[in-house]
């Protein structure tokens, strides 16, 4: 059911200049956004975002300086749309003095809501309103082919330093989705690929492999998982695993570290 996007983009960054903000935000201008604060601080922000905020964004964390760097160019919401561009190239020079990047990006409550207004009042016969309703917030949890073509583009770019440790998160009204590619059965796909071809190579993976979800048992699992606190696998087959932790059970483990 989901229709939103995180599209890849390969437009050059807006400017080289960093500035220290305290908050993870929406940044609607040309200036990127460094936020440092460790990544269970700022889970903290993208919560407070995902109920806040209407457009998507998107980050790049850090694990090794504690630095969120603001990687979205321009956010869009139109019909049954919504995407975020990425800067590919602040990317890729990120990955370069990095040997791991966390990718993380948001599913609004609110952009949900705006994109499946007109069936909110007149849901699909077998839902009455609320039913709708939470499944469409639990539903948002479940990345976009796009999401997961980001993941392989990504992989891919960087697949001949095999020591990397990137991690790809989406954050929603419920909790924390990893999706993660698998490096090593990815090899065909990433070096019989031509380069030019890699972007709609990937998306169309993403395509697939969202193909194969089981939407309505993702859903259950993810508001089972919401209701006892525990972690859920939601997907998992050779190219990509995909799982769900909710808020409060992310927070626990992170609390620990």
């Amino acid at each position: 059911m989901r229709k939103i996007a995180a599209a890849l983009s390969t437009v050059l960054a807006l400017s080289s200049c960093s500035t220290n903000y305290k908050h993870l935000a929406i940044n609607l201008s040309p200036q990127a956004e460094v936020v440092q604060k460790n990544e269970y601080e700022g889970i903290k922000d993208l919560r407070q975002l995902v109920e806040e905020a209407e457009l998507e964004e998107a980050w790049a964390y850090i694990p090794r300086t504690n630095d969120w760097h603001d990687i979205g160019l321009k956010a869009k919401m139109e019909d049954d749309n919504s995407s975020v561009e990425i800067d590919a190239e602040k990317l890729i020079s990120l990955a370069a003095d990095h040997s791991s990047l966390h990718l993380w990006h948001i599913h609004t409550r609110k952009g949900n809501l705006k994109l499946w207004q007109s069936f909110i009042d007149n849901p699909p016969k077998r839902y009455i309103k609320q039913q709708f309703l939470d499944y469409i917030t639990a539903e948002a949890a479940v990345p976009s082919y796009a999401d997961l073509g980001l993941a392989f583009v990504f992989t891919c770019s960087q697949y001949a330093d095999s020591h990397r440790d990137d991690r790809y998160f989406l954050a929603s009204p419920l909790g924390v989705t990893e999706f993660r590619p698998s490096h090593s059965n990815l090899y065909d796909f990433c070096t019989l690929t031509p380069t030019e071809d890699v972007i709609s190579a990937a998306n169309i993976a993403g395509n697939l492999t969202a193909r194969n979800f089981d939407t309505d048992k993702m859903v259950k699992q993810i508001n089972k998982a919401v209701v006892t606190k525990t972690p859920t696998q939601l997907f998992d087959n050779s190219y990509m695993k995909i799982t769900f932790t909710p808020y409060e059970a992310l927070s626990k483990d992170l609390e620990s570290d």
